[in-house]
C-alpha cells in the first residue's frame, strides 16, 4: 500500500481554501479565527494543501487562514462526538519520556485478512486508559537487504521467518507508551500467529525511517474512544469504523470524522531523518503558524544570552544530558539548528492579537553512547527562530 494519499476531489468541489471548511464558502476567505492551537499538520504524506495552493510561496497568510478555519471545522466535528481536540495532543505528537513500538508480523503465516488477525492480537494488550495513535501497513521498501540489515541491528526477534519480500512484513505501530505499556505489548504479542518480533522506535533508526514512508494512521485513541475517518460526503453525525478493527467487541466506542480533516490534523507523523522525505511539510507548518512560506529548517536560530542564563539555572539537567552544558549561546543554537534538519514541528500556536508564533520540535542528542530526547520550544520573530526553552 502506498502511504501518500492523493485526495480525490468531487467534480462539484472548487479547488480553493474553502474546500477545507465548507461552512465558510460564502464568507470572505480572508476571515481568520483569532488564534491557532494545532497539535500537528500533516502535509508530508498528504498533498491536499499542495493541490489547493498552486502558488504557495505567495500564499502564506491564505494558508494560515485556511488551516485555522479547517481546524475549527475539525474541532466542531470532534465536539459533536463529545471528543475534545485539545485532549488528543499526547496521541498526535512525540512525547518526552514515552516510547513508540513497531510490532512485526509475518503475513505469510496468517490468514488472508492478516491485518484483522494482527489487530485482534494487539488490541487486548493496549492500556484502556491511554492515548495513542495506531498506525499499520505492509513494510514497503525497495531493497530487501536494507530491511533485513536494519532488523538485524534494531529488532528484537523471537522467531526468524524467511522474509522473501519486504511487504511480507506487516506492522502495527503505537505511540505514547509508558514503559509498562511497552512491556505488556511486546511480551503479550508473543505466540500469536505471525508475530515474530518488534522494534523499539522511540529513537531514530533505519527501521523507523522506512516505516515513516509506508505506514498510515488507522485510529487515534483517547482512553475508551477510537477516532478514525469516513468518506467526506457522509452525513454530519455518521460514525463509521472504516478500518474495520474489532473495537466494539472489546467494549470501545468508535467515532469518525471526514477523511480530509482526519488526514490533515489527526494523522501521526513518524519522525524520519530522511531530509528529502518531508517535501513541503515544514513549509506548510510554518505558513500555518507564522503566515510565511519558508522551510523552518533554513531559518536562522538565535539563543539570547539571557535565555542561556535561564537554561543554565532552570534546565541544567537537560543541558548536561544533551552534552550542551558549558557551550556558548552560539554553539548551542548551532547544535539545535543542525538537529532541526531531521525534525518536524509540532504544537503550533499563533495568536493574532499578541502576534506571536510558537512551535516545538523533538530533538535527539547523542551523548556517551546514549541518546537524550528533548523538546525544543521555539518562536518565530523578526525572520529568525528564538529558543524559548528545552525540556525533557
Amino acid at each position: 500500500m502506498a502511504l501518500t494519499r492523493i485526495y480525490t476531489f468531487q467534480p462539484h468541489q472548487q479547488l480553493g481554501p474553502n474546500i477545507l471548511n465548507p461552512e465558510l464558502a460564502t464568507e470572505s476567505s480572508s476571515v481568520t479565527p483569532p488564534d491557532l492551537r494545532l497539535h500537528t499538520l500533516e502535509a508530508r504524506d498528504n498533498i491536499t494543501l499542495d493541490v489547493i495552493f498552486q502558488d504557495p510561496a505567495s500564499s502564506g497568510p491564505e494558508i494560515r487562514s485556511a488551516v485555522a478555519s479547517a481546524l475549527t471545522n475539525t474541532r466542531s466535528q470532534l465536539a459533536l462526538r463529545h471528543i475534545n481536540y485539545d485532549e488528543l495532543r499526547t496521541a498526535l505528537t512525540p512525547q518526552v519520556g514515552r516510547k513508540e513500538v513497531a510490532l512485526l508480523f509475518d503475513s505469510r503465516q496468517m490468514r488472508d485478512s492478516y491485518g484483522d488477525e494482527a489487530a485482534r492480537a494487539v488490541l487486548p494488550l493496549i492500556d484502556r486508559r491511554g492515548n495513542h495513535s495506531l498506525l499499520s501497513g505492509d513494510l514497503i521498501w525497495p531493497d530487501l537487504n536494507e530491511v533485513l540489515k536494519a532488523l538485524d541491528r534494531e529488532a528484537v526477534l523471537w522467531d526468524r521467518p524467511k522474509i522473501l519480500i519486504p511487504h511480507q512484513i506487516y506492522v502495527i505501530y503505537l505511540t505514547n507508551l509508558s514503559e509498562s505499556n511497552f512491556f505488556k505489548l511486546t511480551s503479550g504479542v508473543i505466540g500469536n500467529p505471525g508475530a515474530f518480533g518488534y522494534v523499539d522506535c522511540t529513537y531514530s533508526g533505519a527501521t523507523k525511517n522506512m516505516l515513516a514512508t509506508c505506514l498510515g494512521s488507522k485510529y487515534v485513541k483517547l482512553a475508551g474512544k477510537f477516532v478514525t475517518s469516513h468518506v467526506d460526503d457522509a452525513l454530519p453525525d455518521v460514525n463509521q469504523n472504516t478500518p474495520g478493527w474489532p473495537l466494539e467487541d472489546l467494549g470501545y466506542s468508535v467515532y469518525s470524522i471526514n477523511g480530509l480533516h482526519f488526514d490533515l490534523f489527526l494523522r501521526y507523523k513518524i519522525e524520519s531523518s530522511l531530509s528529502s522525505f518531508a517535501f513541503n511539510d515544514g513549509h506548510f507548518a510554518l505558513a500555518a503558524v507564522a503566515g510565511i512560506w519558508r522551510d523552518p529548517r533554513s531559518v536562522p536560530l538565535h539563543l539570547d544570552p539571557s535565555k542561556l542564563e535561564y537554561l543554565s539555572k532552570e534546565k541544567s539537567g537537560s543541558l548536561i544530558r544533551a552534552d550542551l552544558a558549558g557551550l556558548t549561546a552560539e554553539q548551542i543554537a548551532q547544535s539545535i539548528q543542525e538537529k532541526l534538519s531531521s525534525s518536524y514541528i509540532y504544537n503550533l500556536v499563533w495568536n493574532s492579537e499578541k502576534d506571536y508564533s510558537n512551535f516545538a520540535a523533538m530533538i535527539e542528542f547523542p551523548n556517551n553512547g546514549r541518546v537524550t530526547r528533548l523538546r525544543a520550544a521555539l518562536k518565530y520573530e523578526n525572520e529568525q527562530l528564538g529558543l524559548v526553552t528545552l525540556f525533557g
